[in-house]
């Protein structure tokens, strides 16, 4: 495989991650109660097909096709998502769950772009990859306040 394909299949890759993100919210914001938060997941939802947008046309700029159909992988870690939020869960127990995703999805998305990956197209995973990271940050933030709440 040369470099070119190398780099797309890294960047359809990330994309799969992103689509993985777009669909993880949609179950989240079905299952949270507290306004705010929902508002939060939605923004964050957003980013992500921003993101999709922005792969998918880098890939086509390159000359691929991109791959948007998350594949065997996605949906199983989409079913198991449905399979651990319950109806009566808590929004601080939904909220764990959607920092462990994310936080697990940055630490993929910078694994699978240690790869070959050309300079602006490095670059495009590097802004994305920040953005993903202030997510956890806001939610480490809201996880901090929502223990307090639950505390008083």
């Amino acid at each position: 495989m040369n470099s070119g394909e190398n780099n797309l299949k890294t960047l359809n890759t990330l994309l799969q991650g992103e689509q993985m993100g777009v669909d993880s919210f949609n179950l989240l914001i079905s299952k949270v109660k507290d306004t705010r938060l929902r508002n939060t997941f939605q923004k964050m939802q957003k980013d992500h097909r921003d993101h999709s947008a922005q792969l998918s046309k880098r890939i086509q700029d390159l000359g691929g096709t991109p791959h948007e159909k998350l594949g065997l992988k996605g949906v199983m870690a989409d079913t198991m998502l449905n399979f651990d939020l319950k109806m009566d869960d808590t929004d601080k127990h939904i909220l764990d769950k959607a920092y462990k995703g994310v936080s697990k999805g940055v630490s993929m998305s910078e694994e699978i772009a240690r790869g070959d990956l050309d300079s602006e197209s490095m670059n495009l995973v590097k802004d994305i990859l920040s953005k993903d990271k202030s997510h956890i940050e806001i939610m480490e933030s809201l996880k901090s306040e929502f223990s307090s709440e639950e505390l008083s």
